[in-house]
């Protein structure tokens, strides 16, 4: 396993080992295969309907998706029967980023087999439960070497070989369906309340988007008089309020496009990527360098506040420049907005982008048969709200109060939700070795773990 040997690893893991349980090789209590390549299968030969072909994504979540899938003929599905999917099969990613994410097939709606990043466990039924098995993969001792193993120099890669030689505890078989069903339960419970978790940071991120477009398009004022824009992305604004091109409130001007043939090293400076800029943090560590020499510093240096936007890529995605890191450029991925005049608040207009950028306009305007950009003429075009400054002060400042508030909500639900993955990961861990007496065992009342 890439250097790292599972022989003896689980008795090294635990100090003891329950009585009647055993140690085996994977290989010795199940089949271990995987497709050998493609078979120079192409995705220009999937079909619209005929036989699931499963991938990495199909096996993330807590059951295996069998519906948002592709699919291929029946000659392509016929020629790997060794990976012709049954009930009971346990899947195991073997590959990159994605490595050792397992689920199990407890139903088969329709024939279905895998591509080549996974690899199919089909375990002896009288020797191994298949939803035991799967636990076992997802528990501490199996995920750490996987980690190791992502540690590592090059892709990480899991071969069917270093599969069949990785030891695992084995409890008496009858044992083993209990402590399944007991993780099943357990676990869909602990589900259950992530859940609801993620639907509360949903709701919340809707709710700042909501609140961002209703200050930036209507202001503070209930009531106040409103009036048609004309534009889909607007709306309806304050009457007093006004909607000038960006060309005549802001200067827009793209970065400078990084020619490696051109770096002398004479005049090198940091300079920012569309990556670095991510709504309000702007990378600065570790950044490149590339010539930017003095008669370009006027150009292509930024000054404290400037408002960076990402020409490509998430489309209209922004952020101010705090000038933390000075001097710092910027390449041609990105768009530098400067006010023109003394009653632009640049704030404003970052929350007014953030607003156009989620709504999807931006990426709308580019042509639909390329990848969306940004152009700098087609920006410079756009007519935004323009109410007065102190109105321009005063939203801005309400939105921060009002997106810090919920950011520190979001940062404890977080916070929770990272608790009960770290309890169902322990969870799993003690049961598949013997740690927990399912007959004894009293679960976490309700209560304590909501209160997470």
């Amino acid at each position: 396993m890439n250097s790292i040997t599972a022989a003896s690893m689980v008795t090294k893991w635990l100090p003891s080992v329950a009585a009647g349980w055993t140690v085996n090789k994977l290989g010795f209590v199940s089949t271990v295969k995987a497709r050998l390549g493609w078979k120079g299968l192409k995705a220009d030969e999937y079909v619209d309907d005929g036989f699931v072909f499963l991938s990495t994504p199909n096996i993330k979540e807590n059951e295996v998706d069998f519906e948002n899938v592709n699919y291929i003929t029946e000659a392509r599905y016929l020629e790997s029967p060794e990976i012709m999917l049954q009930e009971g099969d346990v899947l195991i990613a073997k590959d990159g980023s994605t490595l050792g994410i397992t689920n199990v097939v407890r139903q088969l709606p329709r024939p279905a087999t895998v591509n080549s990043s996974i690899a199919v466990i089909r375990p002896r039924p009288e020797i191994l439960d298949s939803v035991f098995l799967a636990y076992f993969l997802q528990s501490d001792f199996f995920q750490s070497v996987i980690q190791r193993m992502k540690g590592g120099m090059g892709v990480p890669h899991l071969f069917q070989a270093d599969l069949r030689k990785f030891e695992l505890l084995i409890p008496p078989r009858s044992l083993q369906s209990k402590l399944a069903d007991f993780l099943d339960r357990e676990t869909a419970r602990i589900d259950e309340l992530l859940a609801k978790k993620k639907r509360l940071l949903q709701m919340i991120e809707g709710s700042m988007r909501a609140e961002v477009t209703i200050r930036v398009t209507q202001g503070l004022s209930p009531g106040v008089p409103l009036r048609q824009t004309g534009e889909d992305y607007l709306g309806c604004i304050p009457t007093h309020w006004t909607t000038p091109p960006l060309y005549a409130r802001y200067s827009v001007a793209l970065g400078k496009m990084l020619d490696a043939r051109q770096i002398t090293g004479a005049f090198l400076l940091p300079y920012l990527r569309n990556v670095d800029v991510q709504w309000d943090r702007i990378n600065t560590d570790d950044l490149p360098q590339m010539d930017i020499s003095p008669e370009e510093y006027d150009r292509f240096l930024l000054k404290r506040g400037d408002l960076l936007v990402c020409e490509g890529g998430e489309v209209g995605r922004c952020g101010i420049w705090s000038g933390d890191l000075s001097p710092c450029g910027y390449q041609k991925a990105l768009h530098r907005m400067r006010p023109l005049h003394p009653d632009e608040h640049v704030r404003y207009m970052f929350y007014t982008l953030a607003h156009v950028a989620a709504s999807g306009y931006f990426a709308a305007s580019g042509s639909p048969n390329t990848i969306s950009h940004l152009t700098a003429e087609k920006l410079r075009v756009f007519r935004f709200p323009k109410p007065p400054l102190n109105e321009q002060v005063q939203i801005s400042d309400h939105l921060d109060a009002f997106i810090a508030s919920l950011r520190q909500t979001e940062r404890a639900i977080q916070r929770a939700v990272d608790l009960l993955r770290e309890y169902r990961r322990a969870l799993i861990s003690a049961a598949v070795t013997g740690q927990i007496d399912v007959r004894t065992y009293r679960k976490e009342p309700e209560t304590v773990l909501e209160a997470t």
